[in-house]
């Protein structure tokens, strides 16, 4: 199979994923998010396009590059109402 049929595979399934999670989540623009041991961001990403406001929560933060490239990439996208915190749950 052509590499353009995986990428196109992979991308639907990725848009099918996150619309179940948002109908699951059932969320308002009026909802805060704490997404807790949020790693790359992806969910948080998706939770921002769909909530007031949304805290992402992590220790792998405590790898300064990781959470500066992911607010990079969150003011690449416009988004404003995401925050990353380098914190254990249990100190946030």
């Amino acid at each position: 199979m052509s590499k353009h049929y995986h990428h196109h595979m992979h991308s639907n399934k990725k848009r099918l994923e996150e619309n179940l999670l948002l109908e699951l989540a059932q969320l308002s623009n009026e909802d805060v998010i704490l997404d807790i041991g949020s790693g790359d961001g992806y969910y948080s990403f998706i939770f921002s396009k769909h909530a007031k406001k949304v805290y992402a929560i992590d220790k792998a933060y405590m790898d300064e590059s990781l959470m500066n490239s992911l607010i990079q990439e969150g003011k690449e996208k416009g988004i404003s109402n995401l925050e990353f915190w380098r914190k254990t749950f249990v100190k946030a």
